[in-house]
């Protein structure tokens, strides 16, 4: 039916209805799939987790000074984005550090 109406003019409005639709049907399908594509690309979501760990242990021995140093430095950071127009980022950092030092004095003899 819809194929003998494609040659001729359509005689109502029925007719005339069933054949814009004929013609408008791949376009929609196209617009869909693009539509569909553009969702899949934002849902494409970039995640980066960076950790660094630092340590550091130094000990320096003399006769009349004694010295010890720890530094700890943690850093985590992350980004995460959802598309181009929502990002969030994260970043903590964590230092630690410790020195001691002894001196020891020698006595003197009367």
């Amino acid at each position: 039916m819809q194929a003998q109406n494609l040659g001729c003019l359509p005689r109502n409005r029925h007719a005339a209805t069933q054949i814009t639709l004929l013609f408008l049907n791949p376009l929609a399908r196209t617009e869909l799939r693009q539509g569909k594509r553009e969702r899949e690309t934002q849902k494409k979501e970039k995640h980066t987790l960076s950790l660094s760990l630092s340590l550091s242990l130094s000990l320096s021995l003399s006769p009349s000074l004694f010295s010890l140093s720890l530094s700890l430095s943690l850093s985590l950071s992350l980004s995460l984005s959802l598309s181009l127009s929502l990002s969030l980022s994260l970043s903590l950092s964590l230092s630690l550090s410790l020195s001691l030092s002894f001196i020891s004095r020698s006595k003197k003899g009367d």
